[in-house]
């Protein structure tokens, strides 16, 4: 009776104060004790004791907005399936246990609560003990350090409910430690034990002036947060405020002492996906909010923290001076859209029915509008437009296609403005503005699923036209290229390759590797992302349906020649028959022309002037990269400046030649023979009359020299192209 009545009197004083707390019972085990009060030295002590977990109050949630709006101050709840990891310390910091899992569900009334109730027996020498513990349970700790990861993108909607969202943020992303306040005794004393989390939660509430009507009937889409210079918003810092990270339980149990987490890899700057929710008003009652949750850091006094709305068609810029975003804080920030601080998305360009091609040039972020029609004027119809495939800068296939264009703002349009015509309205620099260089390849299909027509759309800087020999105008880049410049990742250098005669690009190679059969296309796989829901992936490339309406209606196709062992007139040619008909021409652009507007494929007698810069000693440069040798051509004009024509390579479209078809094959190989270059021109080759299709300029080498030669390639051979002005 006296043991029930200690533990009662233990529970009325946790109920009053809403501590954490742990008590504890003896159930003693000697039949006769002078002292039963105290344990005998060395005694093990039987205890049944009581664990009273709780979730602190956030510190700032009364100057602040409260998670919870039916609760006077801000909590965070424990929710269903929950665990938690303690850890126990008796006399002299000896360890009793070390991460024992407690289910803090385990007290059916506790989902949805601050606290929760739970009993444990343990038997130990020590007389005293102090605990902490952190939320939530991992079972692979190491000793007292835990590994998490902060999202640096946390999906959410944005509800007009202050509270009605906030647990999309925070339940994947919360984090608390819980120390005992001070040693307690196993017998007669109690120690305070409260769960404080480490990270911050940011509020936002996107309102409107009143009056400003430029967002009518607009949702945030997206947001995004990051520590930046005051005299230049733009540019984030390098402040982790999310990614993968570390702490140390032990050195982090009280928020006056904390140490924070140690990031291994770091954001900085986290973006909240935004699905539905409330739309933008001038009203506090209506208006939505995003939440964040947040490293803490200290933010200097030339820096500020930065908020960029991003809706259908504008983005909302708000900068916060801000000392500190504290751990364990609520802090509820206004965002209101007014004519100075907010940005309205303006057309790239509208390209006329004039300008059409099958390559456009986007240099910046903004809407654009295509017409639909062929580069001769052919009207084109067809029911949707969908994205096919996608590449980026630096390569790699971990990205999402929203970074280069915003996949629901492709839309097919009849009748639309400017003649009558109609057009593809897609946007690009969906990353808050933020202009990532890449391609993306378009695609207009009929009511049958059927490809009427595709388009490559090349999202890269201004391009700039470099003078030749013979005054020709060549661009400053092959196609497909993001850069123009040596010294890059040749992923962004070398551009994409092309069969002869087609306008759709194949991905082109990485600088380091060869593929064979086995393997081929798996640069492309391993560099680019591919429409699930069109083709899911790159096709093996092994088809026989030689034709051109074949060719159109199957860009991702290569399309090889499996004519063994001599195909027609001596050449593998992707079309049966041979015919040089409507593919390229010399001298004016075709449908199949895969150049921008203004530009075509150049002639043979065009690149003739590279003849003249391989004869100079200094035009070419090579240099081992992964264990193969290759060249990077350098055509030097005017003062110096030079044009980077780089060995990027091929792909092999003969079926039955070398056992390598659509391989990419790197130019490699020894020192007396350090590879070749490939350059498509529209010329096709007369023998004997009849002409046969593939011309092109290959530059290679022979021991230490480097020379240029003409030569025709194989018409299902893919190279890469430089455009020459019209």
């Amino acid at each position: 009776m006296k043991k029930l009545l200690l533990f009662l009197s233990i529970w009325a004083v946790l109920g009053l104060t809403t501590k954490s707390c742990i008590s504890a019972v003896v159930e003693e085990k000697k039949e006769v004790d002078p002292d039963p009060d105290e344990p005998d030295p060395g005694e093990e002590v039987y205890s049944t004791f009581y664990v009273f977990f709780n979730t602190n109050l956030l510190e700032n949630a009364k100057t602040y907005a409260s998670p919870n709006l039916s609760a006077t101050n801000s909590s965070i709840t424990w929710g269903s399936s929950e665990y938690v990891g303690v850890f126990m310390m008796g006399d002299g910091n000896n360890l009793i246990y070390n991460n024992r899992r407690y289910y803090i569900n385990a007290d059916n009334n506790a989902m949805g609560r601050r606290s929760a109730l739970l009993s444990d027996t343990i038997t130990t020498a020590y007389r005293n003990a102090s605990c902490y513990g952190y939320y939530p349970y991992q079972s692979t700790t190491s000793g007292t350090i835990v590994s998490y990861k902060l999202d640096s993108v946390q999906n959410q909607s944005a509800d007009k409910s202050i509270s009605t969202k906030m647990d999309d943020v925070l339940t994947p992303n919360i984090f608390m430690i819980a120390p005992t306040s001070q040693p307690f005794a196993f017998i007669n004393g109690t120690g305070v034990m409260e769960y404080s989390a480490i990270f911050s939660f940011l509020g936002f509430q996107v309102t409107k002036a009143p009056g400003y009507t430029s967002l009518f009937g607009q949702r945030v889409q997206k947001m995004q947060i990051y520590i930046a210079n005051k005299n230049d918003l733009s540019k984030p810092l390098n402040y982790n405020l999310a990614g993968d990270y570390t702490i140390d339980i032990s050195r982090s149990i009280g928020m006056t002492n904390y140490q924070g987490p140690t990031f291994t890899s770091g954001n900085n700057r986290i973006t909240a996906s935004v699905t539905g929710g409330e739309f933008i008003t001038e009203f506090v009652l209506t208006s939505p909010y995003v939440w964040f949750v947040v490293n803490p850091v200290t933010i200097q006094s030339n820096e500020c923290l930065v908020a960029v709305v991003e809706t259908a068609s504008s983005r909302i810029i708000s900068s916060y001076d801000i000392a500190a975003l504290k751990a364990n804080n609520t802090y509820r920030m206004p965002v209101v859209a007014t004519q100075s601080n907010t940005i309205t998305d303006q057309p790239v360009t509208v390209f006329l029915k004039e300008e059409a091609s099958n390559c456009y040039v986007i240099p910046r972020s903004g809407i654009c509008q295509i017409p639909l029609f062929t580069t001769n004027g052919t009207a084109l119809r067809g029911d949707t437009v969908v994205w096919l495939w996608a590449s980026k800068e630096n390569g790699g296939a971990n990205f999402d296609i929203k970074e280069l264009i915003d996949p629901t703002s492709i839309i097919y349009n009849e009748n639309d403005i400017l003649d009558n015509s109609s057009f593809i309205h897609f946007r690009v620099g969906t990353n808050f503005g933020v202009y990532s260089k890449g391609n993306v390849i378009l695609a207009l299909k009929n009511k049958n699923g059927d490809i009427v027509w595709t388009w490559h759309i090349w999202i890269t800087d201004e391009l700039e036209e470099m003078v030749h020999d013979g005054g020709f105008e060549f661009l400053d880049r092959n196609i497909g290229a993001l850069t123009a410049q040596a010294g890059h990742s040749p992923i962004d250098n070398f551009g994409f390759v092309y069969q002869w005669g087609r306008k759709d690009p194949f991905f082109g190679g990485d600088g380091n590797n060869n593929e064979t059969t086995a393997n081929a296309l798996s640069i492309a796989r391993a560099n680019t992302i591919v429409n699930t829901s069109v083709s899911g992936v790159w096709p093996t490339p092994s088809s026989t349906q030689r034709t051109a309406d074949f060719a159109k209606q199957n860009p991702m196709t290569f399309i090889c020649n499996n004519t063994t062992p001599t195909p027609e007139i001596g050449l593998a040619d992707w079309l049966a028959g041979s015919s040089a008909t409507n593919r390229w021409s010399e001298d004016h652009k075709t449908d199949n022309d895969p150049c921008p507007y203004g530009y075509r494929v150049p002639g043979k007698a065009e690149l003739r002037t590279l003849h003249t810069a391989a004869a100079e000693n200094n035009s070419a440069l090579y240099f081992r990269n992964g264990g193969h040798w290759h060249w990077d051509y350098y055509y030097y004009w005017r003062g110096g400046i030079t044009t980077v024509w780089p060995t990027a390579g091929m792909r092999q479209g003969r079926f039955a030649y070398q056992g390598n078809t659509g391989a990419q094959l790197l130019n490699s190989g020894t020192a007396e023979a350090r590879g070749q270059c490939y350059y498509w021109t529209s010329t096709p080759l007369s023998a004997g009359g009849t002409v046969i299709p593939g011309g092109s300029f290959r530059v290679h080498t022979a021991g230490t020299l480097l020379y240029s030669e003409d030569e025709y390639g194989d018409n299902a051979d893919a190279y890469p192209i430089r455009c020459i002005k019209e």
